[in-house]
């Protein structure tokens, strides 16, 4: 069972439903999306609970992380059998929309953008000074190697040894991939949001690995393309 994130904000909400799904299914694969590193709560005893202790984004992303290999819950690259599965970190930015603006809108920001006001992310943490930063989105995908050993060193193994051609490879990420897996802006009931959904960090990453498919999440569209051989695909 793959799923691309965005259960809850709540680790303890997001700890019994991986349970729940860990009792189901042989095998789990789960990736943090936005809501999964909000830090908020009513009151500073509900924010503690809320998010596991932590008071940051960042390490809301650890808590989350160690929750996950606690649980038995597929969060780095792994080989099921002839299945080669891929979850990849990601975070969104602003330059990873392309088509122009629509007039009278407002602008993208803490107001109109849930994770501006939501994410708290530490000081000198990259991109945190400005909204919608790729350096942030940078951060994140730099994060798959740095964070998801050793599933990474394995994934890399296959590549360059060429075994990962002898396997169906499923990649999967919260955050779009390609702009045109989201409905023009003028279809949106707030255009801007297509500021707040992919990453193009994720598309050199489908580049190089070249899936036979990938599954996404965040914008609530069922979705099935093909782009450049990459059947992607949101249910």
């Amino acid at each position: 069972l793959i799923v691309a994130g965005d259960v809850s904000d709540d680790i303890g909400l997001l700890r019994a439903t991986l349970e729940a799904l860990t009792a189901k299914f042989t095998a789990v694969a789960f990736v943090p999306g936005n809501h999964e590193l909000w830090v908020k709560g009513a009151s500073a005893e509900a924010t503690a609970r809320r998010n596991g202790g932590v008071t940051d984004s960042v390490a809301k992303l650890h808590r989350v992380l160690q929750l996950c290999e606690d649980l038995g819950v597929i969060t780095q690259p792994a080989q099921l059998g002839g299945l080669l599965l891929v979850p990849l970190l990601s975070w969104h930015h602003a330059s990873f929309d392309r088509e122009a603006d629509i007039e009278a809108i407002p602008r993208a920001s803490a107001m109109t953008i849930a994770d501006y006001a939501a994410c708290k992310w530490p000081q000198g943490f990259p991109g945190a000074d400005r909204l919608g930063s790729a350096d942030t989105a940078a951060w994140f995908d730099a994060a798959n190697e740095q964070l998801q050993q050793p599933g990474w060193s394995m994934l890399q193994q296959a590549l360059q040894g060429g075994d990962a051609k002898k396997l169906d490879t499923v990649s999967f990420s919260h955050f779009l991939p390609h702009q045109h897996l989201l409905p023009e802006k003028r279809m949106l009931a707030y255009p801007n949001l297509a500021k707040a959904v992919g990453s193009d960090f994720l598309w050199q990453r489908l580049q190089q690995l070249q899936p036979h498919m990938h599954v996404f999440g965040h914008s609530h569209f069922a979705w099935d393309m093909e782009l450049q051989g990459v059947r992607c695909v949101q249910a």
